[in-house]
């Protein structure tokens, strides 16, 4: 069993960060603590905390490399039956891995998943919720990403580790995890669901999915990876539908959400919504709300509104932040 603890920056989160691995109520793992590239201390705070043996690895890349490719260095150096990634900065249950390695022990299955939460702020709410049967096999898997069902958040999830190849996880600005997802998950015979919310996401400012620079291509590679493992399905009615609301939900509003978020008023960020608009269809709606009716919902308000959306969006927005007390 392989455990690997990120930090690049985050000299606030070194202590808790190993306290919370040291509450760990399973203890047979080995643990890749790694350092990629930091400046404001974090190097030095994990070298004097960490005393690094047999069990414990201290890594420490000289410049920042980024989470893709450290995650790939990790999937090289483990030897572990299985892998864990964590967030130095996220908070789990000490029984997480326990849950996980027996959960895995008792299916044999290739990934376990979890439920797990988001925190922004004072606010909690679900993040991923495994619903229906405990277990799955690998083409139904494939389907559930496709309904945004399964995701690629790599923290409330146990891989095995044969099914990651060389490099699994893309090197990309954001959504690595993803794009690595629909790598790896074509090797997946099975996959087991721990309903419990065993771990909480906390949402920051400095946070991949918050920061101004994430790059359009990111969105427009996972559709293309998320396309490309559907082709390996079969060519049904229900399978035709999945990708459409993949379609919508990986790439369509993607695009015009974050356009939203990052400032509409940019040449870029109208050229895409242009781009959009062009690829939305009302025929698709119907059938897409068979599979998400939210996403129907959400596309059929942006193909109405036309070029008004930005303040449309604008106001719902004002809305929600009121509701949630700014």
């Amino acid at each position: 069993m392989s455990v690997v603890l990120t930090f690049h920056n985050n000299l606030e989160f070194v202590d808790t960060a190993l306290e919370q691995m040291g509450r760990l109520t399973f203890e047979n793992y080995e643990l890749f603590i790694i350092d990629d590239g930091s400046t404001d201390g974090t190097d030095e705070a994990l070298v004097a905390s960490v005393d690094p043996d047999a069990k414990v690895h201290l890594v420490r890349h000289g410049e920042n490399k980024g989470i893709a490719s450290v995650r790939n260095d990790a999937v090289m150096r483990a030897k572990g039956e299985f892998i864990w990634f964590v967030d130095c900065d996220d908070e789990w249950e000490p029984r997480i891995l326990e849950r996980l390695v027996a959960a895995a022990r008792q299916t044999g299955a290739d990934l376990v998943v979890c439920g797990a939460n988001a925190r922004r702020g004072h606010r909690v709410r679900p993040l991923e919720r495994p619903q229906g049967r405990p277990l799955v096999d690998g083409v139904q898997a494939k389907s559930m990403v496709l309904r945004e069902e399964l995701r690629g958040y790599l923290w409330n999830k146990l891989i095995r580790r044969r099914v990651l190849l060389a490099n699994p996880f893309p090197i990309m600005k954001s959504m690595s995890d993803f794009a690595g997802l629909t790598a790896y998950i074509q090797s997946v015979n099975r996959v087991a669901f721990v309903p419990e919310a065993l771990y909480t996401h906390v949402y920051r400012a400095s946070s991949i999915t918050n920061r101004k620079e994430r790059d359009y291509g990111d969105f427009e590679r996972c559709w293309h990876l998320g396309r490309q493992m559907a082709r390996t399905l079969s060519r049904t009615e229900q399978t035709r539908r999945e990708v459409l609301a993949f379609d919508y939900w990986a790439y369509y509003l993607n695009v015009v959400n974050t356009s939203r978020r990052l400032g509409a008023s940019s040449a870029e960020a109208k050229a895409r919504e242009e781009e959009i608009r062009k690829l939305m269809k009302w025929r698709d709606l119907p059938l897409l709300a068979l599979i998400r009716p939210k996403v129907a919902l959400r596309a059929s308000a942006f193909i109405i509104a036309g070029r008004s959306y930005g303040r449309l969006h604008g106001f719902v927005t004002s809305l929600r932040r009121l509701r949630h007390g700014g």
